[in-house]
């Protein structure tokens, strides 16, 4: 549950704008 675990949700918020610049620094 994300709510009962704040820090395991912000990792998958981090894990989702590293995936994010990822995929930019890949497109150019």
């Amino acid at each position: 549950d994300e709510e009962r675990d704040p820090l395991l949700h912000s990792f998958g918020h981090l894990k989702e704008v590293l995936n994010s610049i990822t995929g930019l620094v890949e497109k150019t």
